[in-house]
């Protein structure tokens, strides 16, 4: 996000105050052409792997781009929410939390992680890392998803990917071939466990 905001700062002036910075944050990002690159000079080249759905290159060398994992429904997601974004402010809502409450999602994916100190952070360092895979599985079973960042419950290591749509059966199966593959991790901590639950 620094990226995008950075770009807004140039474009609003370093003068501007917070509330306006953010709402010219909202303004310049969700009229944008979807998939439409932003950069600070001439965009680099990408280099292999996915074509990038978004490119947003980062505005210090060496530039990479910062929205690399966005993926066909996140791309649609974070266009709708720039839109929402700009219309509470407009609105003058100051509801920011309801409305990133992962708990409002009714259909969605939880992931239950269990294990203490290191071994945690060691364990949500694996899911960083692969979520991505799950993502894209859930995207191939036919939903469009909305990853949420933070916990499902303060004080739980829970997180919540919401879903629109998709087939149930191949739901599962991506969610059960990605506990599966936690459960085969060969660096997995002693006791740490992945609960992987798609709730309808």
């Amino acid at each position: 996000m620094t990226a995008w905001a950075v770009r807004a700062a140039g474009e609003a002036g370093v003068a501007a105050e917070p509330e306006a910075l953010l709402r010219h944050f909202f303004v310049l990002l969700a009229a944008r052409t979807p998939g439409a690159a932003i950069a600070f000079g001439p965009p680099p080249e990408p280099r292999g792997g996915r074509k990038p759905l978004w490119p947003i290159w980062t505005p210090t060398p060496p530039s990479f781009n910062s929205a690399r994992h966005v993926t066909r429904s996140t791309l649609v997601l974070l266009h709708a929410e720039l839109r929402r974004g700009q219309a509470l402010l407009a609105a003058g809502d100051p509801a920011w939390t309801a409305a990133t409450d992962p708990s409002a999602h009714p259909r969605r994916v939880e992931l239950t992680l269990q294990g203490r100190g290191a071994a945690q952070a060691a364990c949500v360092g694996w899911l960083e890392g692969h979520v991505m895979g799950l993502l894209l599985a859930l995207e191939d079973a036919g939903a469009r998803v909305r990853p949420y960042p933070r916990p499902l419950r303060a004080g739980e290591a829970t997180w919540a990917i919401g879903l629109e749509g998709g087939e149930p059966p191949a739901i599962a199966a991506a969610a059960a071939a990605f506990a599966g593959a936690f459960a085969g991790w060969a660096d997995r901590p002693e006791g740490a466990e992945l609960r992987v639950r798609p709730v309808e």
